[in-house]
C-alpha cells in the first residue's frame, strides 16, 4: 500500500493506528499481519466516506435520470455509457460517450438538432465533460450486435445503463414485446 501512494509503511501504520484509536478503522491482528476495515458503525465511515465512495454510482444514475428528463417526449429505450469514462479510465479532458437506443417506432433526434446540442451543452456545463451523443434504433443496435459491429461490441462490453433499459433488456428488446 505504502508504494502505491508514495508514502513510507511506518507513516501509513502511524495513521492507521491513530484511526484505531478513534474507532474509525477495526484492527485484527492474524499471526503477524494485521488485517484493517472501516468501522460501518461509525458516524465519519456511515455519513462521510462510505457517500463519497459511492458518489461516482450516485452521479451517474442522476445523469441517467437527468437526460431521460431533458430528451423527453422522444427519450430512448436506454441510455448507455461506455468508453473510457464506464472503464474509470476517464482524463479531465474526456467526453462523456452515450448511446441513446430508441424504440424502432421512435423518432430518432438528428445529431444537429437543438435538443441534442443544448443536451451537450448541458453536460459539459453541470458535469465538466462534453457529451459525444451516438444514437440508433432498437433493431439496428440488434443487428449490428449480430453482426459483430466493434462500436457495438465495445458498448456491450464495456456500456453501463445510466437510464431506462439494460444491455440485456435491449438486446433482447421485441422478443417479449
Amino acid at each position: 500500500m505504502a508504494a502505491l501512494i508514495l508514502t513510507s509503511p511506518f507513516k501509513i501504520n502511524q495513521v492507521l493506528r491513530e484511526l484505531v484509536s478513534q474507532g474509525v478503522v477495526e484492527e485484527a491482528v492474524i499471526g503477524r499481519a494485521h488485517q484493517y476495515r472501516l468501522n460501518k458503525q461509525h458516524v465519519l465511515v456511515k455519513d462521510l466516506i462510505l457517500p463519497v465512495l459511492h458518489f461516482e454510482e450516485t452521479v451517474l444514475t442522476n445523469l441517467g435520470s437527468e437526460l431521460m428528463k431533458k430528451l423527453k417526449p422522444h427519450a430512448p429505450l436506454s441510455i448507455i455509457l461506455y468508453g473510457s469514462t464506464a472503464r474509470g479510465e476517464a482524463e479531465p479532458t474526456s467526453d462523456l460517450d452515450l448511446f441513446l437506443i430508441y424504440e424502432d417506432a421512435e423518432k430518432v433526434p438528428d445529431p444537429a438538432s437543438e435538443t441534442l446540442n443544448l443536451l451537450s451543452e448541458w453536460t459539459t456545463r453541470t458535469y465538466g465533460h462534453h457529451a459525444s451523443l451516438r444514437r440508433c434504433w432498437v433493431s439496428d443496435f440488434q443487428n449490428r450486435a449480430r453482426e459483430r459491429d466493434p462500436l457495438i461490441r465495445n458498448v456491450i462490453k464495456e456500456g453501463k445503463c445510466l437510464a431506462g433499459l439494460s444491455l440485456m433488456e435491449v438486446l433482447d428488446y421485441g422478443k417479449t414485446h
